[in-house]
């Protein structure tokens, strides 16, 4: 027995001494390990991030144990994400958006503070490269990593308007405050939410709340007091400001919206005051500036209109209502292709709301080009059978009959400005526009069943009776341009064939009223050279030639000549002379005087028009009736 117990006792001690020659071993291969992560973690740092992926990754699999491992994730975090950058430039979407779902899903949870704000750098970069739609998608993401988390959600909540993701925001908003109802900067996140969705009601709330959690809020004040003034409540406005000015004495927000409620209330004296100190302190400030330009064309300066547009784009190139304010000032001045040509380059800068819209169709309505306007209005609103008009504000559809009711709170919402540019009269013209368009439209489209043919008449005699009360509306408006409307209507009646008799009356009206429509310089605006005298010969020309038109359309043959003859007598020699004389030809052909009727098909042939083809086909056919072939044609 005494023998085994020392032979236990050597062999343990013999364990014990070989435990602390490999303790001490380790102590020794420990710090020679460290440097060897470290020179390898060093050297990965030099090279592009698509290889600094690769490294990274292998290094964090080799080195498990070794502190550096820390460092190692965050650095692959930051790699991942400057390659998804490098793509996204690329316009390689998926390829980037599986970079950055890899970075997400590599890194252990639960993520710390620090490394969920880097994170949300992601879809932030996916946005700012024109990818909304994925950017959303990824910042819901990460909703399960902020939830419980008020600081996290606010986060989240600021990227959501980042994106003008209202509605998102506004869910993550409502749980941070459940979280900490007592927050003030929560509930002032949440009313700047209801303003981006146009509800002002709620943004009221939400900033009187505010106020009443922190009375000394630096911003809270300004932002009711930007509601009130958007509502024509001047003197509540005025207060708020002043008190934001007391909490706040340096709030440029606040002078700046002073001066702009003095300006409304015609206190134009205080309004100077607040001015000066505003530009003293703040010289370069685009909203103020597209705020002060939109009163200046609100009361037809649009001189200074002019002027305080284009110093508000200097700064701010692609702020759309800065080019509302310029556009507006341009149409005044009957330079509408300009006002367009600015309008639309809004759009392709991916700035897309239904005033911007709005204002695009109403420049091409006054440039007079119909078809355009219509085409443009499609793409923010539709008609419904009714007349009335639906669209897309906010994150609501909403429907009325009028677009100003409609359109008001975007103005509101942006710059806090009860006051229109577009005059009641404009609306009416726009609106009673697009409904004659509308309505000639579902008239084009044709009934196929036999079945419901009877309910096919009793309908498009409806729909014939709701575009004539649109576009005696559209002609109720009196202006310098009245009688060209007229005429394109009277076109637009024959081309869709209804009302034939109002557009005859058109015609004969306008034949009276040539020379009150004419007397402008310029009011032919495709030949603004013109005198007033062949002004108004053209004008007359147009009117008797499309009066020609129509009496044909309705078999009135010896009426049809005598207009088309007039026409012709009246218009300047070129296309739409050739053109009359080919209309004249076929009243002629139909009389019965073929003769005739090729002797005018001739003078209306050149064989540069357009439709040189069909003309000559039809003379040859003509001229082969009469002669019984085309001998001498050519000498003809």
């Amino acid at each position: 027995m005494k023998v085994l117990l020392s032979v236990f006792s050597l062999l343990l001690a013999f364990s014990i001494a070989q435990a602390q020659v490999t303790n001490v071993s380790s102590k020794l291969e420990m710090p020679e390990l460290m440097l060897e992560a470290q020179i390898e973690f060093a050297r990965i740092s030099e090279v592009r991030a698509d290889e600094r992926i690769k490294m990274l990754s292998e290094f964090i699999k080799k080195w498990t144990d070794n502190p550096l491992i820390v460092p190692a994730r965050e650095a692959l975090l930051r790699a991942r994400g400057a390659q998804a950058e490098t793509l996204l430039k690329q316009q390689k979407i998926e390829p980037a958006l599986e970079q950055l779902q890899l970075a997400i899903k590599e890194y252990p949870q639960p993520l710390n503070d620090r490394i969920f704000g880097t994170m949300l750098a992601f879809p932030l970069t996916v946005y700012n490269h024109g990818f909304r739609k994925e950017a959303l998608e990824l910042m819901r993401s990460f909703e399960p990593s902020a939830e419980g988390q008020a600081t996290r959600l606010g986060q989240l909540a600021n990227l959501y308007l980042t994106a003008e993701a209202g509605t998102d925001a506004l869910r993550v908003l409502t749980q941070a405050i459940s979280l900490e109802p007592k927050s003030a900067k929560y509930y002032y996140a949440l009313g700047t939410t209801q303003l981006t969705l146009l509800k002002f009601k709620e943004a009221k709330a939400a900033f009187q709340q505010t106020i009443n959690l922190d009375p000394k809020h630096p911003l809270a004040f300004g932002s009711l007091a930007a509601l009130y003034r958007g509502e024509g409540a001047l003197e509540d406005a005025v207060a708020l400001y002043k008190k934001q000015l007391e909490v706040a004495p340096d709030s440029e927000v606040a002078r700046s919206g002073l001066a702009i409620t003095y300006l409304l209330a015609s206190e134009n004296t205080l309004a100077t005051q607040e001015l000066g100190k505003q530009f003293s302190s703040t010289p370069r400030d685009f909203l103020l500036f597209t705020q002060l330009g939109y009163l200046a064309a609100n009361r037809k300066d649009y001189t200074r209109a002019r002027a305080w547009a284009e110093l508000a784009l200097n700064l701010a190139p692609s702020y759309a209502w800065a080019r509302i304010v310029l556009a507006n000032s341009l149409m005044a001045q009957q330079e509408f292709s300009g006002a367009e040509e600015l309008l639309s380059d809004a759009l392709t800068r991916g700035v897309n709301f239904p005033t911007l819209h709005f204002e695009i169709t109403q420049a091409l309505l006054l440039a007079e080009n119909y078809e355009g306007a219509f085409e443009q209005s499609e793409q923010f609103l539709r008609i419904t059978p009714e007349g009335e008009f639906l669209l897309q504000i906010g994150s609501s559809p909403l429907q009325n009959s009028s677009l100003k009711t409609l359109l008001e709170s975007e103005r509101r919402a942006a710059l806090s400005l009860p006051v229109s540019l577009t005059s009641d009269d404009r609306y009416k013209l726009v609106e009673s526009f697009l409904r004659f368009k509308f309505y000639l439209g579902k008239l084009k489209e044709n009934v196929n069943n036999s079945e419901t043919e009877t309910l096919g008449r009793r309908q498009k005699t409806e729909i014939q009776v709701k575009a004539v009360e649109a576009l005696n509306q559209f002609l109720s408006i009196n202006d310098e341009r009245k009688a060209f409307r007229k005429l394109w209507a009277a076109e637009e009646l024959f081309t869709s064939d209804i009302a034939l008799e109002r557009a005859v009356e058109f015609c004969q009206d306008l034949v009276k009223d040539a020379e009150l429509a004419t007397r402008l310089e310029g009011s032919i605006r495709e030949a603004p050279e013109l005198d007033e005298r062949s002004r108004q010969k053209l004008f007359r020309a147009r009117a008797y030639h499309l009066l020609g038109r129509v009496r044909f359309k309705q078999a009135q043959l010896v009426e049809s000549e005598k207009a088309l003859k007039l026409a012709i007598e009246n218009f300047p020699e070129g296309a739409e002379k050739r053109v009359a004389f080919s209309h004249l030809a076929s009243v002629t052909q139909a009389s019965g005087n073929d003769k005739e009727a090729l002797s005018l098909y001739i003078k209306s042939y050149n064989q540069y028009d357009g439709n040189a083809s069909i003309q000559k086909t039809m003379i040859e056919n003509l001229y082969r009736k009469i002669h019984g072939s085309l001998e001498g044609l050519d000498l003809k």
